[in-house]
């Protein structure tokens, strides 16, 4: 047997085996007493599905109003609503303090539900213990809990987020939403926080050594409200975090990420605030408009060490009455001789405000700012200033390639004789000394009096910085750049994106796209048969913005994209897609078809499938797909169409644009008096 062979031969099996995985279901019409968790004769509760279920079943919930405090343990199922908006559990108020769900020493997946009303001393909505747990498409709302999580808690677990929402959860301790304990790693993907609240970390919290990732998430109008003004010496608890609050902890990554409008009231860090911790990720956030009574309107950076800041915009935050108001990292005062570790890259600094740094506030600190622009923000206090940036104690700031500019009331404040401020090409409104700087220059941005911070094509900060930020002589190869130099401050000059249309003209594809003046080379023309361009592809180079592509097949999909080389690659246009059907059968061909739809391909499938079908006549036609309970899902074709070779794609959505969930599906073709259906199967 080939490795070929013996790889289809295990993935065979695999999808054998979930296929006949146990299906246990559950409505709000069915009997805990006279049913026996078939389709047509379902338990009641959810409870008594749990209790039936073995290991890899799942227990499928019909719409319908649940009542909570479900107990899963030492199983392996998934818990699985019908739908997202119809199938809810929740906790009437008349009952005990008791998780909605709780998942013991197993491994749960909750998928397709509304979760509200849970009311527990730990995790209203769901806490876990020793489990697994994955949560997709479940929306939280109104949980709370006394303690800690009031949407999910989590005691030495493993837990996994997707696609979920949590709103108006409440919490009397840590995380509003979500707490996550230290030996618990938690990762949270696409999914939203809104007006949560709790004493430390509005939305999401860990501590003492839990690992936490957030990925593609927005969290907003959070609010932590509490403060610790005596902590504990050999284990503090601080306070704060609007949004997040991470303490003693070994890692948080954030990354692709919106963190606004949200509140520490009597505490730092309005976003987030990170305590004693280390291996710190944040990238390509948007932090705006956050506030904070202490240090970190924006974020609090305290006593943690190997941070790495990058890509982000910092903007509108205010530290009320204290330091920082994008952005405080350091120690407390006192422990002068504590030095912390960071990187701060390509940050969009501006219109922040603190008595102190209004940008940034630096104490014992040793830090790398790299490519950034800090701009319109101000310090209120007149000794400590650093509208811009504010340096004090052991600090070493390394500044290159960056942008000062319109701080109130100066770009840099270099506190007490322990600092040392670095400064090598880069603007300081002010004069600094240092190689390659330049002084009190306009850098010439688009249009900063709408927040738009990016280099006019005539700025002095084109091609003005270097590529040896370390110093040692040789340029850092991963270091983006066009042009001979990087330009200083956050954004890099490019050449705008093609911007690209096409359309079917007779047996050809026409493309056309928005012209590049600048140092043209050529263009390079992608086309493939899927929007990933990983499947066929094939790629032109031309000097013109134009091309006629002959080379296609009829009833295939094909999609394009376009980039232009100017000694470097713009970024990617647009993507376009264009489709050319089969001509019309003339009647003698016509007359050798039979009706006939043929097997989906690719099948098993993720996430598009294409199903072909035979016409033998004109009439009206009707494609329909059907989940295994015989529900309508969506209806791909339903009109008159002329005799021919036809087909169609499914992308694994619903009537109304919604991503349905793995499963068998079927699918049906009437035309006349002809009716076939098939199955299919499609796998997450």
């Amino acid at each position: 047997m080939t490795n070929y062979t013996y790889s289809l031969f295990i993935i065979l099996i695999i999808f054998i085996t979930k296929l006949n995985a146990g299906i246990i279901y559950v409505s709000a019409t069915g009997s805990d007493e006279e049913g026996d968790g078939s389709v047509t004769n379902p338990f009641e509760t959810i409870q008594k599905g749990v209790d039936v279920a073995i290991d890899m079943d799942t227990v499928y919930v019909s719409n319908g109003i649940y009542e909570g405090g479900i107990v899963i343990s030492n199983k392996a199922i998934s818990l699985i609503g019908e739908s997202r908006e119809e199938t809810k559990i929740n906790q009437p108020i008349s009952s005990p303090q008791i998780s909605i769900i709780e998942c013991e020493a197993g491994t749960t997946r909750v998928e397709n539900f509304i979760i509200e009303s849970g009311s527990s001393n730990n995790g209203g909505g769901i806490f876990s213990s020793e489990s697994t747990i994955e949560v997709e498409n479940v929306d939280f709302s109104n949980n709370s809990s006394s303690n800690n999580g009031a949407a999910i808690n989590s005691i030495e677990s493993t837990v996994k987020v997707q696609n979920s929402t949590f709103s108006l959860n409440t919490c009397n301790s840590l995380g509003g939403a979500i707490y996550v304990d230290p030996l618990t790693t938690c990762e949270i993907y696409n999914s939203s926080f809104t007006n949560n609240g709790a004493w430390n970390g509005g939305a999401i919290a860990t501590i003492g050594g839990g690992k936490l990732l957030i990925q593609g998430c927005s969290i907003t109008n959070n609010n932590a409200v509490g403060y610790n003004p005596n902590p504990d010496e050999d284990y503090p608890t601080y306070g704060g975090g609007g949004g997040i609050y991470q303490e003693w902890s070994d890692s948080l990554e954030i990354y692709d990420s919106e963190i606004i409008n949200n509140t520490a009231v009597n505490a730092p860090g309005g976003g987030i605030a990170i305590y004693l911790s280390n291996d710190i990720i944040i990238d390509n956030i948007i932090l705006n408009n956050n506030s904070s009574l202490g240090g970190g309107g924006g974020v609090m950076f305290l006593r943690t060490d190997n941070v790495l800041f990058e890509n982000s915009t910092i903007a509108n935050n205010i530290s009320n009455g204290n330091s920082g108001g994008g952005i405080f990292i350091g120690s407390e005062s006192g422990l002068e001789s504590i030095v912390i570790h960071a990187t701060f890259n390509r940050l969009s600094i501006f219109n922040n405000h603190a008595m102190s740094g209004g940008a940034i506030f630096c104490w014992s600190t040793i830090l790398n700012l790299y490519n950034s622009t800090l701009a319109q923000n101000e310090a209120t206090n007149s000794e400590w200033s650093g509208g811009g940036l504010a340096s004090h104690y052991v600090t070493e700031p390394n500044i290159i390639n960056s942008l000062f500019y319109d701080n109130i009331p100066n770009s840099i404040h270099n506190g007490y004789p322990q600092t040392s401020v670095l400064v090598a090409y880069s603007l300081v409104q002010e004069e600094w000394a240092g190689e390659g700087n330049l002084v009190d220059i306009d850098p010439l941005f688009m249009d900063p009096e709408n927040e738009d911070f990016r280099l006019q094509l005539t700025s002095p900060c084109i091609d003005a910085g270097t590529a040896d930020l370390d110093g040692n002589g040789f340029d850092d190869n991963d270091l983006f750049y066009t042009g001979s130099a990087p330009d200083m401050g956050a954004f890099e000059w490019v050449i705008a994106a093609p911007n690209l249309d096409a359309y079917a003209q007779d047996s050809t594809i026409i493309l056309a796209w928005s012209a590049i003046e600048e140092d043209l080379l050529y263009y390079q023309l992608d086309r493939a048969t899927n929007a990933m361009f990983t499947e066929n592809v094939d790629q032109t180079y031309v000097t013109t913005n134009t091309h006629t592509d002959y080379d296609i097949d009829t009833d295939i999909e094909y999609f394009y994209r376009v980039s232009g080389y100017v000694g470097y690659w713009t970024d990617y246009s647009n993507t376009v897609s264009v489709i050319i059907e089969s001509l019309d059968l003339d009647e003698d061909s016509a007359m050798n078809l039979n009706y006939k739809i043929h097997q989906n391909y690719p099948n098993p499938f993720n996430p598009v499938t294409t199903l072909q079908y035979d016409l033998p006549e004109d009439g009206l036609v009707n494609i329909t797909i059907y989940d295994m309970m015989g529900r309508q899902v969506k209806t791909l074709v339903n009109g008159s169409q002329t005799a021919g070779y036809r087909s169609i794609q499914w992308n694994a959505t619903n009537s109304i644009g919604q991503s349905v969930s793995a499963g068998l599906y079927l699918y049906t073709i009437q035309a006349g008096q002809y009716q076939q259906t098939k199955k299919m199967v499609l796998l997450k």
